[in-house]
């Protein structure tokens, strides 16, 4: 049966170093996905997303609409990032969950703890590069309405200057107060139709 990305639970969070001493943390509102996870094999398995640019949300609306401008996300120009996966690496696995730790509402639990490397494009401000996802898969659980989820989380790093994100010109770095790596997080829920 095909899986359906669950828009209301899954995020995909960022953060970013700010003044050298904190971190700003934000997320995007309007994510789709297709997620193709048929296979027995992982190797085999596919997905893509899309990103809304405007949907970067940190809580700060002047922050959001800075980040939204030409200068940054350039959110009107660019109105989607996209990512692509071209392959799926299986690593060592992690511990799965113990038995102890299921819930009461959940009549069928089948814990993992797979590790893998996807590899795939990133799209962002029109500029295409390859990425690498760290990413678990944790397993699948059936509720007690006969709903089957299964439950992902990948992240990556990427670097500004890869996508063309503003620095100001000449900057000294003592005047520069975002970082230049940007963490980025997926966590997925995946819905069995």
């Amino acid at each position: 049966m095909p899986w359906e990305f669950d828009t209301n639970l899954s995020k995909v969070m960022w953060s970013v170093s700010y003044l050298g001493i904190a971190t700003v943390n934000g997320r995007f509102t309007d994510v789709q996905a297709h997620l193709d996870l048929e296979s027995d094999d992982p190797r085999d398995w596919k997905s893509s997303v899309v990103i809304q640019t405007a949907s970067v949300y940190s809580g700060y609306q002047a922050m959001d609409d800075h980040l939204r401008a030409p200068a940054y996300l350039a959110a009107e120009q660019y109105p989607t990032i996209e990512f692509k996966s071209s392959a799926v690496e299986v690593l060592p696995a992690g511990h799965p969950a113990e038995a102890g730790d299921k819930f009461n509402g959940v009549a069928s639990w089948e814990p993992r703890a797979d590790h893998f490397r996807v590899t795939g494009s990133l799209t962002l401000r029109g500029v295409t590069r390859p990425i690498e996802l760290d990413t678990w898969y944790f397993g699948s659980a059936t509720d007690t309405r006969g709903l089957t989820r299964r439950a992902f989380r990948a992240t990556t790093s990427i670097r500004r200057a890869d996508f063309a994100i503003y620095k100001p010109p000449h900057a000294e770095i003592a005047r520069e107060v975002a970082g230049e790596v940007v963490d980025l997080r997926f966590d997925i829920l995946a819905n069995q139709r």
